[in-house]
């Protein structure tokens, strides 16, 4: 009997041993797995800072996107602006130069009338000289004949 008793406690300490390395199994399993939750929260938490990084880098590019557009659009209207300004501030000279010509022709017609009739008096002039002239020597001529 006291065999039996003593197997009986051995069975109960190898029982109550098995009962406590598992335990201490099932407790350092669990233990583990609370090592890898902050481990998945890390990767969790990294991949939330690199598509936060994304999204900012992403807003970014469209910002500087959209300035250079701006920048692009409003060079361009100061240059159309400017092409308008020197077309007008030319055709504004060509019709002044217009203005001018039409004063020179005004001009040149008093000028060219004026030159006609001063032409037209020395012609008078020559043919009352050379008339008179004519009837002097007709009258000497006739004088000495």
């Amino acid at each position: 009997m006291a065999s039996a008793l003593l197997q009986l406690v051995f069975l109960g300490v190898n029982l109550l041993s098995a009962v406590i390395c598992r335990g201490a199994a099932a407790a350092l399993a669990a233990f583990i797995g609370l090592l890898k939750l902050p481990r998945e929260a890390g990767d969790e938490a990294i991949e939330l800072a690199r598509s936060f990084l994304g999204g900012l880098s992403q807003y970014a590019w469209e910002l500087v996107k959209d300035a250079a557009t701006s920048i692009v659009a409003g060079l361009f209207e100061a240059l159309v602006a400017a092409v308008g300004a020197l077309v007008q501030l030319a055709m504004s000279a060509v019709a002044g130069m217009v203005e001018m010509s039409r004063n020179a022709v005004e001009g040149l017609s008093e000028v060219l009338a004026q030159v006609v009739a001063g032409a037209v008096q020395v012609a008078v002039v020559i043919v009352e000289c050379v008339w008179s002239s004519s009837i002097s020597a007709l009258g000497y001529i006739m004088e000495k004949a």
